[in-house]
């Protein structure tokens, strides 16, 4: 392990090797090769900077072996469910890439979760085995599992499948060990016969949605997400040793698919926070001259934050992109202008189309990214698709958006009904997203099927809506709600954070959006707001915001 004051020299003395080689038989790669392949081309590279720590990709390589041999001895192989509830750390680094090594399934957790949520996933997924920190945040985690399953301490029958627990941290379980102790392993021969049974096409990873509902829906991936993973580093300039800041949840598509596995892939060196804060994020940037970045509207209003408070220089920023709904020309030319960005790149995607169904190339306009309006760049095909009458739309139409290819999940995880919902027979995949696509290619998201209010009769989408709102300059986030209406069935209820240093005015805003929206667009009710609330994956609360609607008209 280097320490970081080795760290600089490494970064640069690294050959400019192109990665070249990452493209051969991409179609049969598994994670645990692409991390031999990046070993043996990347020796001394940093893969993982974490604190005051670090690790080459050889030393990551090696622990791996450690960690995946000490999985064998556990009884875990091929085709085990195994969760992580990890922060994003080297141990969450180290046990994906050594559960992927052996052909374990992964099973991330929102380290945000209550028990409660934590065992709907758990049994939902059948999880055999879990990795956890013995408490992080001053969250007792070790105290969930005992809630959980607490046979694995030796106290109480068993219940469900969970049959072994690995702590970071703390004493070994009864029924499992600690994260050190699988680092003391020695890999066999039993290992790499277990690594080459190993195919891209087997069963990786799933991802759970809905986690907080109580019937959480698992989307399974194969080891094929790395070709999607692979066009979104490159999508990025990311390349050998480019530094990356590792801050999306790597529980979640977006940090594993995004900054995780990109780096893998193409040599680069992640610098991972183990939770998100502007100022420190900041720090980062300027101290190891981050230069992929990206997240959401909340990410960038809060190192803009920052960047007012403690001004930074953060000029190596160059593979910059934002998620999530269009943000306007206001908020596009505060973020570019206030961190000093040549460009904020948009997309559109989902977990079960491996998150980037179409992405800004790196010229396009301002007035495509800031709109979210981007060209097809999944390996798949895209159609727009009527709901109603399931007949394809003519361009400038707007219809559900399809998807078929190979970076469309297998289906939800022991729930077919869910599955037939999503997978049409000949291999579509139905979004539930809504979207036009336009002469030239690019495709925007006009907003949900579940989110379309019915005003009076007319079609409106929430999405649509609260693009017109955040178009204000006094408006920095935006969510709309559909409420009851006796006259029009249901109107829009939009919730609102501000920009402080902008004066707002209702009535001024009323009047903006009568110049900016049709008159049944425009939301009847507006709820200041000083913060939006968010679910454990970061997005907004939607359920919680309409309940809160729907009570406040009732008063």
């Amino acid at each position: 392990m280097k320490g970081l004051d080795e760290l600089g020299d490494a970064l640069d003395t690294v050959a400019t090797s192109t990665g070249a080689e990452v493209h051969e038989n991409m179609h049969t790669l598994t994670v645990g090769t692409a991390l031999r392949r990046s070993a043996r081309d990347f020796p001394d590279v940093p893969f993982v900077i974490d604190g005051s720590s670090s690790l080459t990709f050889a030393e990551t390589d090696r622990q791996v072996d450690s960690i995946a041999q000490g999985l064998l001895d556990l009884g875990l192989g091929k085709g085990t469910h195994i969760g992580l509830m990890l922060v994003n750390s080297t141990a969450f680094v180290l046990a994906f890439l050594a559960c992927a090594r052996i052909g374990a399934v992964v099973v991330p957790l929102s380290t945000r979760y209550k028990t409660q949520e934590a065992r709907n996933i758990l049994d939902a997924m059948d999880v055999e085995a879990i990795i956890i920190h013995n408490d992080i945040w001053g969250l007792n985690h070790r105290g969930m599992m005992r809630e959980i399953a607490p046979h694995l301490d030796g106290d109480g029958e068993s219940r469900g499948k969970l049959r072994t627990l690995i702590v970071v941290g703390g004493v070994a379980p009864s029924s499992g060990a600690t994260f050190d102790e699988l680092l003391l392993a020695n890999a066999s021969v039993r290992l790499h016969e277990a690594e080459s049974q190993v195919e891209q096409a087997d069963l990786l990873l799933i991802s759970s949605t809905s986690g907080t509902t109580g019937n959480p829906k698992g989307v399974m991936h194969t080891h094929r997400v790395l070709i999607q993973s692979l066009n979104m580093g490159q999508r990025l300039a990311m390349g050998p040793a480019t530094p990356t800041l590792g801050h999306g949840p790597f529980y979640h598509a977006g940090g594993l698919f995004i900054q995780f596995l990109p780096s893998l892939l193409l040599g680069s060196t992640l610098v991972v926070m183990d939770r998100w804060d502007g100022e420190t994020a900041l720090e980062l940037i300027e101290r190891y001259r981050i230069e992929a970045f990206g997240g959401g509207l909340a990410h960038y209003t809060d190192l803009v934050d920052a960047q007012m408070k403690h001004e930074r220089d953060i000029g190596s920023l160059q593979g910059t992109w934002i998620g999530g709904n269009a943000i306007g020309p206001e908020n596009y030319e505060i973020f570019t202008r206030a961190l000093g960005l040549e460009r904020l790149m948009s997309g559109y995607g989902m977990t079960e189309n491996t998150i980037a169904t179409t992405f800004n190339r790196w010229d396009d306009p301002p007035g495509r990214c800031c709109s979210n309006q981007a060209p097809l760049f999944a390996n798949c095909e895209l159609a727009i698709v009527d709901p109603d009458t399931l007949q394809q739309q003519p361009r400038g139409a707007p219809g559900e958006i399809w998807c078929r290819g190979e970076t469309v999940m297998e289906g939800y995880y022991r729930n077919p009904s869910a599955t037939s919902d999503a997978l049409t027979p000949d291999g579509w995949l139905r979004t539930g997203d809504i979207g036009v696509l336009d002469d030239e290619g690019y495709l925007a998201i006009v907003g949900r099927l579940k989110e379309m209010l019915k005003i009076g009769g007319t079609n409106a989408y929430c999405a649509d809506i609260e693009a017109q709102l955040q178009a204000h300059p006094a408006v920095s986030i935006a969510v709309v709600v559909g409420v009851p209406d006796p006259r029009l069935d249901e109107v829009p209820y939009a919730f609102l954070t501000l920009n402080a240093d902008i004066p707002f005015d209702e009535a001024e805003l009323r009047a903006f959006c009568r110049t900016t929206m049709a008159s049944y667009k425009v939301p009847r009710f507006f709820e200041i707001l000083d913060q939006m609330p968010r679910m454990p994956n970061e997005k907004y609360d939607r359920v919680l915001l309409k309940r809160q609607a729907e009570a406040q008209i009732a008063q």
